[in-house]
């Protein structure tokens, strides 16, 4: 005689292990990081490097040719056809890659030619120069994709000093700088400048003399 026996735990264990399983792990927290700029900052100074010489600074780096007073900076070396004629090189740019400027205004010369013209800018008259590379140069045109140089100077008043008269003597063992006179009143202001540089390290010396009355 054949007798069934039916096991109930056995049959909800046959049945639990048939279906596939509902509850699913929690997947793990990961700490919270907050990511904040310190300051905020324009997008055309995110996308440019601009190098500024002033005040001491200016003085320490002056030299007889523009290229020269800014070779020392980052990115910058200059072009060298003998002791007057330099020109800026930033980044490996030069000639008509690179813009020369005077209070914003293009320098009226032919060194972006060749290397054997000089800049017709004096630093030893500068009262600051800016250096600008990168991307954000192209806004001064096509002739800039190396980057803008663009040199400030005193001729030009932009303000009524609160001094009388101002002199300054410069002067090295090589060479000889000079900007002298500027004299003010409460209306007007005259700056008569000059500048001489003499290089004798060379078989024969080269000299430039300019004056500017202005």
């Amino acid at each position: 005689m054949f007798h069934a026996i039916f096991a109930p735990g056995a049959g909800a264990l046959f049945i639990l292990t048939t279906h596939p399983v509902l509850a699913q792990d929690q997947p793990p927290l990961l700490d919270t990081i907050v990511v904040s700029a310190p300051f905020q900052r324009e997008r055309a100074d995110i996308i440019s490097g601009v190098s500024i010489l002033s005040a001491d600074a200016l003085d320490r780096a002056l030299r007889p040719s523009l290229g020269e007073t800014l070779a020392h900076q980052p990115g910058v070396s200059a072009t060298s056809f003998g002791p007057n004629a330099s020109r800026p090189i930033l980044r490996g740019f030069q000639g008509e890659r690179i813009r020369v400027l005077t209070d914003g205004i293009g320098a009226f010369d032919v060194s972006n030619t060749s290397v054997d013209h000089a800049v017709i800018i004096s630093p030893q008259l500068a009262e600051r120069i800016e250096v600008l590379r990168g991307p954000a140069a192209l806004s001064y045109g096509a002739s800039a994709v190396g980057g803008v140089v663009n040199v400030l100077e005193k001729r030009i008043p932009r303000a009524v000093p609160d001094h009388i008269a101002h002199v300054d003597l410069l002067g090295a063992t090589v060479r000889r700088r000079m900007r002298a006179a500027s004299a003010a009143s409460s209306t007007r202001r005259w700056e008569p400048a000059s500048s001489r540089t003499s290089t004798a390290a060379i078989p024969r010396p080269a000299i430039c003399a300019s004056a500017v009355l202005c």
